[in-house]
């Protein structure tokens, strides 16, 4: 729950930085970025139909959805790493291609660390 921080909303939770999100969320995070990124990836397999004016407006999405999402999957890794309680800079792994599988589906899958820890109060907890 979110109410209770006052910074907390969906600014922060698509692009911030700092703080912790939950598992849920952070796989809900990356469940609606594939879903943004699918519409413009699923125009340009008709572009045969399309004219070019058409084409570049999907291209031009297609550019803008990769990196709004590219920012808001590492912002959301990040949190996710804040909230087991390791800095974010072991974000670094998302970058080698081998470490990327194993990486999401372990944030996806570590508990939470219950209670404060040095990047914030838990997610569980008011103020979040």
């Amino acid at each position: 729950m979110m109410s209770g921080r006052p910074d907390a909303d969906l600014r922060w939770l698509l692009f911030g930085m700092s703080g912790r999100i939950g598992r849920k969320t952070y796989v809900l995070t990356c469940l609606f970025w594939v879903s943004i990124c699918a519409i413009p990836l699923s125009m340009a397999g008709d572009m045969g139909q399309v004219p070019q004016d058409g084409a570049m407006l999907i291209g031009f999405g297609l550019i803008a959805a990769s990196f709004l999402s590219c920012w808001s999957l590492l912002a959301a890794a990040i949190k996710r790493l804040h909230d087991i309680g390791y800095p974010g800079g072991w974000i670094i792994l998302l970058i080698f291609p081998p470490t990327v599988i194993p990486m999401i589906i372990a944030l996806s899958l570590w508990p939470t660390q219950h209670g404060p820890n040095r990047f914030g109060p838990g997610p569980e907890q008011t103020g979040h």
